[in-house]
């Protein structure tokens, strides 16, 4: 590529210079993968953390579902890590409309395959069966399933809540006409 008489000497300055920026961005680059790979490790060790977290309910405690508000402990529930609990039905109806068509879908189908592992766990420690691996297996990965998409993050308080803040807010309510104005639903009486 380069004529005969040319000497690589010409060349020692630019690509010595050259190998040092590389170098240091080499560096830049281990350091950031580094960096990358402790927090990954955290990440993951808090994970593993919250998986034995525990929080405890007052016997008084209801369910923060604004259309429910009955003992939070007369149904299975969840309890999210800002405190708010819900039975698992009214955290379903609540997020519900957050959800694609197809996930709600898949988690009405969820709910009713758990509610059919509970009938089958429940029939197997009736019949003195033991708690019946398969029936308790059954129940393990439906919980699962539903864990996946209701635990994610608490309704009340979360990014959910935040994301949904373009939404109607008269959507839903009663006395109030959806055209604009208002009828007597909404009339302030003295």
């Amino acid at each position: 590529f380069f004529p005969d008489p040319v000497k690589i000497e010409v060349f020692n300055e630019p690509l010595g210079s050259s190998l040092e920026e590389y170098k240091i961005e080499i560096e830049e680059l281990k350091q950031d993968m580094l960096d990358a790979t402790n927090s990954a490790s955290q990440i993951r060790e808090d994970i593993q953390d919250l998986k034995h977290r525990f929080g405890t309910i007052s016997p008084s405690s209801t369910c923060d579902s604004a259309n429910c508000r009955q003992s939070v402990f007369s149904k299975e529930f969840y309890l999210f890590p800002c405190h708010h609990k819900f039975h698992l039905s009214c955290l379903a109806k609540d997020i519900a409309h957050t959800l694609s068509d197809k996930k709600r879908n898949e988690l009405d189908y969820l709910i009713k395959e758990h509610k059919r592992a509970v009938q089958a766990a429940n029939a197997a420690v009736a019949s003195l069966n033991g708690p019946g691996s398969k029936s308790h297996h059954a129940l393990h990965d439906s919980m699962r399933s539903i864990d996946a998409i209701l635990g994610k993050s608490c309704p009340n308080c979360s990014s959910t809540m935040i994301e949904m803040i373009h939404e109607r807010f008269d959507e839903g309510i009663s006395g109030f006409d959806s055209d604009g104005g208002d009828d007597d639903g909404w009339t302030i009486s003295k």
